[in-house]
């Protein structure tokens, strides 16, 4: 999973990265210093008040830049 120091190509990156420890070999491994999860729309009920909620948020940077090299490669 891209960006995940978890359950992403190598779980010791995780041990590293707790430690304050990872390596530009695995900042490379994980192509993204954060996770590649985006949310671009989220509609919920307000618990106090009862309206509807509806947040949009564009697509960071940074993972549009990652996308775009994906794009360059297929």
């Amino acid at each position: 999973m891209v960006g995940d120091k978890i359950y992403g190509p190598d779980e010791t990156i995780f041990i590293r990265f707790t430690e304050g420890r990872l390596t530009k070999q695995d900042q490379d491994r994980l192509r993204l210093s954060r996770h590649a999860l985006h949310a671009a729309e989220v509609r919920f009920e307000h618990p106090v008040t009862r309206h509807q909620l509806h947040l949009l948020s564009p697509l960071p940077s940074e993972l549009a830049g990652f996308l775009s090299q994906l794009d360059e490669v297929v």
